[in-house]
């Protein structure tokens, strides 16, 4: 399977297999708006441990396996916004695109200059 292609059902199959750890759905009160959680991005110039997207933006295949495997956040970017899905993507590793979609890897992510989303790195 193509990196692209990966990439375009990724949302389709993190929708179709619910997350172990993942809260029983909620219903919807008409009386109560829904609001979206605040967004976890650094602000410029704070340091944050990265060490999802350190381990992709290097290609260090196993110790990226090794994070999955202790439930490490996969969508905490590095300070220009680059996730590890970016990296992987931007890299053209296809195995390491598919084991961060399976843990939940976030496609509308967006790079802090240009907003590009993993989809526009793989396709440069």
């Amino acid at each position: 399977m193509r990196l692209r292609d990966l990439l375009l059902m990724g949302s389709g199959l993190l929708a179709t297999v619910p997350h172990p750890s993942d809260p029983p759905p909620l219903r919807r009160s008409a009386s109560l708006p829904v609001k979206a959680a605040p967004a976890r991005v650094p602000m410029a110039g704070t340091p944050v441990a990265t060490p999802v997207a350190d381990a992709a933006m290097k290609g260090d295949a196993a110790a990226l396996r090794a994070l999955l495997a202790r439930g490490s956040d996969v969508n905490v970017p590095h300070p220009d916004g680059m996730t590890a899905l970016h990296w992987a993507a931007a890299r053209g590793d296809a195995a390491m695109v598919s084991a961060l979609l399976k843990a939940r890897a976030k496609l509308t992510s967006t790079t802090r200059v240009g907003g590009h989303q993993p989809l526009h790195v793989a396709a440069q």
